[in-house]
């Protein structure tokens, strides 16, 4: 991928070209995964057991899998689950799949994350991978292989979506180059973990389509 940067600084003023959300309460939860597509179809049963979307991904560490549940900070699909909700949430998914978890601990850091679908734009069959995002960034960043897996309510039963994904991890400095990344992949929008401040948030691009609400 030939994709060049300006050297990030400290002048805000690109940000002016995202639209920013009001951040939550930084929450996750890794549960260990034995079997991906099992996992997948007790994931959906979980959302229908709570009536409850369930919002993470998968992530490969070396070949272990593992299932990052997460409080997605969208509001379009309704109300942001709180600590109690959400903890809640994350034991019906133990319960139901049967896997072992724990909630993440995090250390207060001048550090980010994002997860980045790698389908440009959305429906055009044109997928990237980790060699190619790696070729662009180098060693600058923290890349994961990750696969988006969500469950949500739609027309009164529960669908899925997946699509392949780069977990993405690197110092608050360095973040414009991955706004500008996520821009030219043609994404709609990303959530933003801020370990700074332990809070995630939604950024639109211009490309998006369908706003988040506020």
């Amino acid at each position: 991928m030939n994709i060049k940067f300006d050297t990030p600084n400290q002048n805000q003023e690109w940000k002016k070209n995202y639209r920013e959300l009001q951040p939550v309460k930084l929450w996750g939860a890794d549960i260990e995964v034995d079997d991906q597509e099992s996992f997948k179809k007790l994931l959906v049963n979980s959302a229908n057991k709570l009536g409850k979307n369930q919002f993470g991904y998968f992530l490969n560490r070396d070949g272990k899998i593992e299932y990052h549940l997460s409080r997605y900070p969208r509001r379009k699909y309704g109300a942001i689950p709180n600590d109690d909700q959400i903890k809640e949430q994350f034991d019906v998914v133990l319960e139901t799949t049967g896997q072992k978890g724990r909630e993440e601990k995090i250390e207060i850091s001048p550090k980010f994350r994002i997860v980045l679908g790698l389908e440009e734009g959305y429906g055009t069959g044109k997928f990237y991978n980790i060699k190619d995002i790696a070729s662009v960034f180098g060693n600058k960043f923290v890349l994961t292989p990750a696969e988006i897996f969500t469950v949500k309510a739609q027309d009164k039963e529960f669908i899925t979506y997946q699509e392949p994904a780069v977990k993405i991890e690197g110092n608050l400095s360095d973040i414009k180059e991955i706004y500008l990344f996520a821009e030219k992949l043609k994404q709609e929008r990303f959530a933003v973990d801020d370990f700074s401040k332990m809070t995630s948030h939604i950024v639109e691009t211009k490309v998006c389509t369908s706003p988040d609400v506020e």
